[in-house]
């Protein structure tokens, strides 16, 4: 041994201190748990703000999107509409008009019979999933 100090001895004159801290001591639990609250409450203003942003954006565009569809829903009624009166007119080329009006509109209420059937059944298998996932 040279009688020098080892590599962990160092003077205390040359220990570098943080300038913004020199002399203060750390902050407490409450100070930390005071700026995680205001952290917190930070993020929470800013979430609920975008999420208003977004909700405008939505309703904006949900007006628009619901003339369309309803532009849409009214343009389809029309084509049935159409459709019936095509097939009238075509069926009394060969029969009497009474019978071609007669053989369209059972026509359509067997057509709306079908679907209705269709539409019973996955209302059927929809509340019979829910009762098997109840039961388990």
């Amino acid at each position: 041994m040279d009688g020098s100090p080892g590599p962990m001895a160092a003077d205390p004159d040359e220990i570098e201190t943080d300038p913004e801290t020199d002399g203060e001591s750390p902050g407490s639990l409450f100070d930390d748990i005071g700026a995680l609250i205001e952290d917190g409450r930070t993020y929470a203003e800013a979430e609920l703000a975008f999420q208003k942003t977004r909700l405008g954006y939505i309703a904006g565009h949900a007006k628009w999107i619901a003339i369309f569809a309803g532009l849409a829903i009214l343009l389809v009624t029309l084509s049935v509409v159409v459709l019936v009166v095509g097939i009238l007119i075509s069926l009394m080329q060969v029969m009497p008009p009474i019978a071609a009006t007669l053989v369209t509109m059972f026509g359509m209420l067997l057509a709306a019979a079908l679907l209705g059937l269709i539409a019973k059944r996955g209302v059927r298998g929809i509340a019979g999933a829910f009762e098997s996932e109840s039961d388990g």
